[in-house]
């Protein structure tokens, strides 16, 4: 059975997805000293071609780095074995880094300095 408009939606999205991820954050963009923690997925464009892939990578990398940049206690953490669906693929690395942000949060509370596990 052939899906030619879910085959055309799927290709449609790949060949923009570096339009999507093109746009900076706006350098106004704050989250004050809040912790942030990004999690990058490592096998997100794992079905793109090859001569699409090197650029959604390099796009979501330069977006994900502005995000950071948002907080001064930003960090981006990339994620092995996983899909875009962290979550679901990799949930031991979502709850870590819940924790993780936890005792930052704690830890300015108290009036330490940014800590990071």
């Amino acid at each position: 059975m052939s899906k030619p408009a879910y085959r055309h939606t799927v290709l449609s999205m790949l060949q923009n997805n570096p339009a999507v991820f093109k746009p900076p954050v706006s350098m106004q963009e704050t989250h004050g000293a809040a912790p942030l923690i990004v999690l990058s997925a490592a096998n997100t464009f794992a079905d793109a071609l090859p001569r699409d892939r090197q650029g959604l990578e390099a796009a979501r990398a330069h977006t994900q780095a502005q995000i950071v940049a948002t907080s001064p206690r930003g960090t981006l953490v990339h994620v092995a074995d996983t899909s875009h669906d962290i979550q679901v693929d990799q949930p031991g690395a979502m709850v870590k880094a819940v924790m993780q942000a936890l005792r930052m949060a704690e830890g300015a509370a108290k009036g330490d300095g940014p800590r990071s596990s």
